[in-house]
């Protein structure tokens, strides 16, 4: 009997998120940085054989968008897209990719997604810090 209601209640629950405002800058990072572990991606994309773009990514279901919303509000860098059912937040702006590099080196990843993260910053700091943007830089010796 105690079952039933269990499961009868949790039917009737609707997603809420937390209104709590007085969190502060640390609270939001350590939050962000479980969400990324868990739901971040980041890419290296080839735009061409001389040029490469960096891409953060994190994707939930459109029912999450405010949650993307509220990191772009935090961040202040950003946007927040939705091509479907899935919603995604982006950051592709060099200047803001070193941004986020900055605040993944002072609150680093805890799971094997900081290994990706390294491969991320290493790729961009190469990239960027070469003038020489020729395909021998991609070349594996």
């Amino acid at each position: 009997m105690e079952q039933d209601n269990f499961v009868h209640i949790k039917k009737n629950v609707k997603r809420q998120y937390s209104t709590y405002k007085n969190y502060t800058r640390s609270d939001f990072l350590e939050w962000f940085r479980g969400l990324v572990d868990s739901e971040g991606s980041f890419r290296v994309i080839s735009v061409n054989s001389n040029n490469f773009g960096f891409r953060f990514e994190i994707g939930l279901h459109l029912d999450d968008i405010n949650m993307l919303e509220f990191i772009k509000q935090n961040l202040q860098r950003g946007n927040v897209t939705t091509p479907g059912k899935v919603s995604y937040f982006t950051i592709t702006i060099q200047k803001e990719i070193r941004l986020l590099i900055d605040i993944f080196c002072n609150n680093p990843l805890n799971s094997t997604k900081r290994l990706n993260f390294l491969d991320f910053k290493k790729a961009f700091d190469l990239y960027t810090s070469t003038k020489d943007k020729s395909p021998s830089l991609t070349k594996t010796p």
